[in-house]
């Protein structure tokens, strides 16, 4: 089962996170232009993005995801629950957060570290938006480079074949 998945705009919502340094109003109105952008993308790679991330991590889409909001937030991070991804003027990174976050609550399991779970995330994400026919090569060497800040310049992604088999077989569950 294929889950649905719909932008929010909670006005609500998005003033409670807004920590940002002009006017609320002002944030608003440029989330609610920002996001009209993004929606002309979103909707066209969702259904595929949806479709691709249980074959790449090879654990189905739950019941209780069966409709997956995704609120829109005007600045700050991006975080998994609620769905919440911050508009900026970058589709493309966007995108790609948004299958990270995606990603992140698909994967059923626990992570040693940060460090590895991010690396484990950077992998997955990168086969889903590549299964899904996204190009998305600036937003993914972005997410590289700030890996390498994040964890030290030897970090590496995991390597792993998410062509041949899922990402479940590569995990000790």
């Amino acid at each position: 089962m294929t889950p649905q998945a719909d932008l929010i705009y909670n006005h609500d919502y998005a003033e409670r996170l807004y920590r940002g340094p002009a006017a609320f109003k002002e944030a608003w109105q440029e989330l609610i232009f920002r996001g009209e952008v993004f929606e002309r993308v979103f909707y066209d790679a969702i259904g595929p993005i949806l479709d691709a991330i249980p074959q790449v991590t090879g654990f189905p889409w739950t019941a209780a995801q069966h409709t997956i909001p995704i609120y829109l937030i005007a600045d700050g991070t991006s975080v998994p629950a609620p769905l919440s991804l911050v508009v900026t003027a970058d589709v493309e990174q966007m995108l790609y957060d948004l299958i990270w976050l995606l990603v992140r609550a698909n994967l059923a399991t626990g992570y040693a570290s940060a460090e590895r779970r991010d690396q484990i995330l950077q992998a997955v994400s990168t086969a889903v938006a590549e299964r899904a026919g996204l190009h998305l090569q600036d937003a993914i060497a972005n997410v590289e480079l700030a890996l390498r800040e994040k964890y030290g310049v030897e970090t590496k992604s995991v390597d792993w074949d998410l062509t041949t088999q899922p990402a479940k077989h590569y995990l000790a569950l």
